[in-house]
């Protein structure tokens, strides 16, 4: 929470920073998943 935490208080650039922070975390979220057969999950 601590990241999330600095990008919220930085004055300057926090939507270019967030933008940035949650495309991370969704192309690391997708590179764990690109393995993961969907159809036998299920």
């Amino acid at each position: 929470m601590l990241p999330f935490f600095g990008i919220l208080s930085t004055e300057d650039l926090n939507l270019l920073l967030g933008a940035i922070f949650c495309f991370m975390v969704l192309a690391y979220v997708m590179v764990m998943t690109r393995k993961l057969d969907w159809y036998k999950v299920t």
